[in-house]
């Protein structure tokens, strides 16, 4: 699914949401796995859970983004959940209790006749934290030998050690998954900036910008006010207003082309933008300075 079609999409998946809600009061969320062929419709559908599950959007695209099996009555299934879900989410503060809370569990039910299989246990937590972190990407360069110590560590560290080195490895995934995921949404800030700096003058739209970086709308909107605290609007405006201040107290240009040079085609908008943001209309601007 290209770019277009993605964001039509959603946009038709928001519309139904909102149509859901007015007729029933009940808030609702959807998550939209990628197009594949009717045999694979299950990777889809798992794909749009994950993509539901990741995020708190109301709408979710797998593109946007990076079956359950019975337990044993006794097995912490919940906790389980918490601690990956806190390690996929970056959160490292609750990926090292919710570890702490599940190997304390495994030491007081199954360490006394089950040691073997706690260290088992122990060892497949962390292959599988770390995996998550390497789909991430935030643990760099996949090397087949890096992990070639862990057999002997499961093997000759006492519980207690054990314990210790677990939770470390825990957080430490979920840390290399929060930095990995704060750097790429700054460097999708970054390029956005870059692009909205080159291109103020233009009829610059949200939609714009995120099919630059190619991905969708909303996503872009989210992470853009979450690096810098204001909205693709507002940084636009501000920056179309600094220019519009330096061409007034630079040379002579007439209100209307300066107007038109930092993307406006209303004069009188951008006189109310102008007064708005600095108090005086821009030929007072211009006259006071």
């Amino acid at each position: 699914m290209d770019y277009i079609d993605r964001v039509r999409v959603i946009d038709r998946v928001r519309r139904i949401i909102s149509r859901l809600k007015e007729e029933t009061g009940v808030n609702y969320r959807m998550g939209i796995g990628s197009v594949m062929p009717l045999s694979d419709m299950r990777t889809s559908y798992r794909e749009a859970l994950r993509s539901l599950c990741e995020n708190n959007e109301t709408v979710s695209h797998a593109d946007d983004l990076p079956v359950s099996c019975t337990y044993e009555q006794d097995y912490p299934i919940d906790l389980e959940k918490q601690l990956f879900d806190s390690v996929k989410n970056g959160n490292i503060r609750d990926a090292g209790l919710y570890a702490d809370q599940f190997f304390t569990w495994m030491e007081k039910t199954q360490a006394a006749n089950y040691e073997n299989n706690v260290r088992l246990k122990t060892i497949e937590f962390v292959l599988w934290a770390e995996h998550i972190a390497y789909q991430s990407g935030g643990l760099g360069l996949y090397r087949f030998t890096d992990r070639g110590d862990y057999l002997n560590i499961i093997s000759d560290y006492t519980i207690a050690e054990l314990h210790t080195w677990f939770v470390a490895k825990i957080r430490d995934a979920a840390e290399k998954i929060a930095d990995k995921a704060k750097s790429s949404a700054s460097n999708l800030t970054h390029r956005a900036k870059e692009y909205i700096d080159s291109h103020y003058s233009r009829d610059l739209s949200l939609d714009d910008v995120s099919r630059e970086l190619n991905i969708s709308p909303y996503y872009f909107s989210k992470i853009f006010k979450e690096e810098e605290g204001v909205t693709f609007i507002e940084y636009l405006t501000g920056i179309r207003l600094s220019h519009a201040k330096k061409l007034l107290t630079e040379n002579n240009l007439p209100v209307k082309e300066i107007c038109a040079a930092v993307g406006y085609q209303d004069p009188n908008y951008f006189s109310r933008l102008f007064r708005r943001s600095e108090g005086v209309s821009p030929t007072e601007y211009r006259e006071s300075r």
